[in-house]
């Protein structure tokens, strides 16, 4: 089911739509050089913009700006059962980051026709009175709209993927992640490049995003619980969670500062995680944000309840800022920031960025301002 910007929780914790029903913005011919060192235009494919995104695909499609189609992004799991998606076998189905003919490309887009192919929800595709629906064969009286933004996700039977979880990071699962707090998402600027102009002009600050596991720990009417992106996980001698929480003596910390009804977050890096690729001898811990379960609002450091400033004396680092200024940037310009040597460690690329505004925000259509650039570069070296 489709959910509009509007209805949107203001902090974005539904499943992410992996395949949705777009327009494509532009096409564009790709220019390569060839062996002999001349420049060709690339004769089977061409270079689609589809939202933010840059995404080859065959010339044989015949799209065209303004026309709908379906789009896959990067982190999708496509159905192994459709023979539609059969020419991604080799890639084991999962669409990454690549590059064809020097140009990136990434995702997947295919004409909404797709849609008829479905093993395990078959259908037809009607137009009425201008209006396109999808209707199940076995529902018939059922036509779903297929308007731009539609989520297909499930239909399709797309999945995100999820790299293996080493035993030390899965735990024992004491339940769900708690309601009162909020998990850590934050949407792609290619999904969201509007924010971009809305907030131009606005005072933001960026800071590096590590690549290793979310972390969440919480002290709630006196009760501290430790938990993993999506599940709250119950203290054993063997997981790697409670053990960084027990090493940092997080809860102690908290007793002493007066930290009840407090949550804070971060990312969770080192041997084990992520192949460990800061070069980390130990688990460490960097703290993204600080949520106050009380007020339900993320704060930093120095702003919120008197209790939230004492988050620094912890004595855990927070992620450290890339730049802070006035947001006047392009998509084009974001996506450079996003490159860079991490400050861990300068051998080694950082993931991406993250921006916000100095002021937490909290908007109408998007909920909490806050998104993440991920480096191309990156994502090329790693496969991702």
């Amino acid at each position: 089911m489709n959910t509009s910007p509007e209805e949107t929780s203001n902090y974005k914790s539904e499943p992410r739509k992996l395949a949705t029903i777009a327009k494509i913005e532009a096409i564009e011919d790709i220019s390569f050089t060839n062996e002999n060192g001349i420049e060709e235009i690339a004769q089977n494919i061409v270079k689609a913009k589809v939202r933010g995104w840059s995404v080859v695909t065959q010339r044989s499609n015949n799209f065209t700006p303004g026309s709908l189609c379906v789009y896959f992004e990067i982190d999708s799991v496509l159905p192994a059962d459709n023979p539609e998606f059969a020419f991604l076998e080799k890639y084991k189905y999962r669409l990454r980051t690549i590059k064809l003919k020097g140009q990136i490309s990434q995702g997947l887009i295919l004409p909404i026709s797709i849609l008829e192919h479905l093993p395990n929800c078959p259908g037809k595709i009607e137009d009425l009175a201008g209006n396109l629906y999808f209707v199940p064969d076995k529902t018939p009286d059922v036509h779903i709209p297929i308007f731009e933004g539609h989520d297909f996700t499930e239909t399709i039977g797309v999945v995100k993927y999820e790299p293996p979880i080493p035993a030390n990071l899965r735990g024992q699962v004491k339940g769900l992640f708690p309601h009162f707090l909020r998990k850590t998402d934050e949407e792609r600027i290619q999904n969201a490049e509007w924010l971009l102009e809305k907030y131009k002009g606005k005072e933001f600050y960026a800071t590096e995003k590590l690549d290793g596991s979310s972390f969440t720990c919480y002290r709630k009417d006196g009760v501290f619980g430790v938990c993993s992106r999506n599940l709250e996980l119950t203290e054993t001698a063997d997981n790697a969670y409670w053990q960084l929480a027990r090493r940092l003596q997080i809860e102690e910390k908290m007793i002493e500062l007066g930290l009840d009804n407090v949550c804070i977050q971060g990312e969770m890096i080192g041997p084990g995680i992520q192949k460990n690729r800061y070069g980390l001898k130990q688990v460490e811990l960097y703290i993204f944000d600080a949520f106050d379960i009380e007020t339900q609002e993320y704060t930093r450091p120095a702003t919120g309840r008197v209790c939230m400033r004492d988050i620094t004396e912890l004595g855990i680092p927070w992620v450290e800022d890339v730049w802070d200024g006035i947001l006047n940037f392009t998509l084009e310009e974001v996506l450079a920031m996003a490159d860079g040597p991490s400050f861990l460690n300068p051998d080694v690329m950082r993931e991406g960025i993250v921006f916000r505004p100095e002021d937490e925000t909290r908007d109408p259509k998007f909920g909490r301002v806050s998104f993440k650039a991920i480096s191309n570069a990156y994502l090329l070296k790693h496969g991702e």
